[in-house]
């Protein structure tokens, strides 16, 4: 049975999209290996980025193959979109973005907006990540690429906003470099302080 929260974006879906030197694909098992890759090289960072204990330090290819059919599954069933982002020129798994609607996005870390929202409806919330172990710019590339495509067709979102937490400062740092200067602010029970970040 489609999750109740199927449906908030009826727009087109693309396979996927390219820039200079990404290429994003929706995530699949078909990726378990190369994404469990940059998952393990990546911990520390993943760990700050969710604001939670994954990847555990048992966390096997099992596991992520767990996660890789969950994320497909929501996928087909328009609940959230997931594109596992790959060098352009190869299969190497460098990082994901995550596209879900912002108010279930938020939910989904137990934060709401204290007012009445500044967004528009239907707007959605993106989260993504590069690997520890690639170039900084490689950071800005995704930001960027991400926040355009999902801005322009063939998608119909009214609205996007990059999300991230104080403990990945790079990402707001990155997300100041190419202009989301729009910041909304919203504080976690836990202590952690979440931007939404958009133009």
């Amino acid at each position: 049975m489609p999750d109740e929260r199927s449906g908030w974006y009826g727009g087109p879906v693309p396979d996927g999209h390219e820039s200079e030197n990404l290429r994003f694909v929706p995530l699949t098992e078909a990726l378990v290996d190369a994404d469990y890759d940059a998952v393990m090289a990546s911990r520390d960072l993943l760990r700050r980025w969710s604001n939670s204990s994954w990847p555990t330090v048992d966390f096997t290819v099992a596991d992520n193959e767990g996660d890789l059919r969950e994320h497909r599954i929501e996928h087909g069933e328009r609940v959230a979109y997931t594109y596992s982002v790959l060098e352009r020129s190869g299969v190497r798994v460098v990082g994901c973005v995550y596209i879900r609607a912002l108010l279930d996005a938020l939910a989904t870390r137990r934060l709401a907006l204290a007012a009445p929202p500044a967004v528009a409806p239907g707007a959605a919330a993106v989260r993504g990540w590069i690997r520890a172990d690639a170039p900084e710019e490689r950071l800005d590339e995704l930001v960027t690429t991400t926040m355009s495509w999902l801005a322009g067709d063939p998608w119909t979102l009214p609205e996007v906003w990059w999300q991230a937490n104080w403990r990945t400062p790079d990402q707001l740092a990155a997300c100041d470099r190419i202009g989301l200067n729009r910041d909304l602010v919203l504080d976690g029970a836990d202590g952690v302080r979440w931007h939404l970040r958009a133009r």
